[in-house]
């Protein structure tokens, strides 16, 4: 049996319910490559985003970021409450290189509120499946499929 196999099976026995698969890549990261990432839910809340002056949610812009580099930009239109916004993009995975994920509202005059994530040391993967929750009532979640 071969190494990744060893510790797989030692991993699955240490954490308990969570598959092979997903115990392997909690240890070691995704599979080094391209990465589709898509936002299957982004709840956005009245109290962690502001309003226009006219009282309409503002469009947010987000960003993602690799080793600082940005390397996907997209405007999604305000609202609140939870919606798949249809935004996917592609990142490669690599074990040292660090990434962001930022959510900035869009704004003329005033200062809009930003929430991100990012990396605490190379290789970590913030584009997980897990629910990220942030602010007083807002969350976002992944699904990340390997393309290439």
């Amino acid at each position: 049996m071969s190494r990744s196999a060893w510790v797989t099976i030692l991993l699955v026995l240490l954490v308990g319910c969570q598959t092979a698969k997903e115990a392997y890549r909690e240890a070691a990261g995704p599979e080094v490559g391209r990465h589709r990432v898509t936002i299957t839910n982004l709840a956005m809340s009245e109290t962690d985003f502001t309003n226009s002056a006219v009282g309409t949610p503002k469009p947010v812009l987000i960003r993602v970021l690799k080793d600082g580099s940005e390397v996907y930009a997209e405007r999604v239109e305000g609202y609140r409450g939870q919606k798949d916004p249809g935004v996917a993009f592609e990142i490669d995975y690599s074990p040292q290189s660090r990434y962001e994920f930022k959510i900035d509202e869009i704004v003329v005059m005033t200062a809009g509120k930003t929430w991100n994530w990012s990396s605490s040391s190379p290789g970590q993967w913030i584009f997980d499946d897990a629910r990220k929750d942030f602010g007083a009532g807002s969350s976002i979640q992944f699904r990340d499929e390997k393309v290439r």
